[in-house]
This record gives C-alpha cells, sequence and structure tokens, in this order.
C-alpha cells in the first residue's frame, strides 16, 4: 500500500493551510500535525468544506479517535497510518455521517 506526500502547506482560500496532503489509493487526504495541546483543526474544517475528502487526518498527543471524518492519530501511532486509514475507511463505510 502506497502513501504518497503530494505537497506540503497547503492553503485553503488564503484563510488556512493544511500542513500536509497524502495520496491513499486514489484518495486525496490532508492532514495536520500538532504538536501542543491546542488541536483546533480550522484548516482541516475550511478543506473538509471546500473538496469533500472521505477522511481528515490529524496528528497529535491526544488519544486514537474517530468522529464525523476526523481520524485522530497519537503521534507514537503515526507508523500505523495506512492501517487506521483502512479501519476508518470501513467504519465510515458502516456507519455514514
Amino acid at each position: 500500500m502506497n502513501i504518497i506526500t503530494l505537497s506540503t502547506l497547503i492553503y485553503v482560500e488564503n484563510k488556512a493551510e493544511v500542513d500536509f496532503l497524502l495520496q491513499y489509493k486514489n484518495q486525496i487526504i490532508p492532514i495536520e500535525v500538532k504538536s501542543d495541546k491546542n488541536i483546533k483543526s480550522r484548516s482541516l474544517t475550511l478543506y473538509q468544506q471546500k473538496y469533500k475528502p472521505f477522511i481528515r487526518l490529524r496528528y497529535a498527543l491526544r488519544n486514537l479517535n474517530y468522529k464525523d471524518g476526523l481520524l485522530n492519530i497519537p503521534l507514537f501511532m503515526a507508523e500505523y497510518t495506512p492501517k487506521l486509514i483502512a479501519l476508518a475507511g470501513e467504519v465510515s463505510q458502516r456507519h455514514p455521517h
């Protein structure tokens, strides 16, 4: 399974920036990395509104969580990203939000 970094620091309508875009299979996934306790993801929300990705990723210090199309991955679990994306995709197909 290939994950390819396409670009970094992507601006969404000059209002916000997404840290990375990844290609997963034929999907483009926006990613934010948060190393602080403040994990607000305004840019991921704006990206969601404009491009409607099937999932958004946030790497942060918080616990693993998937809600409303946002997958929070603890920093120490980054190597499991492909598996976690696949699992989140299965969950969203069974329980669309």
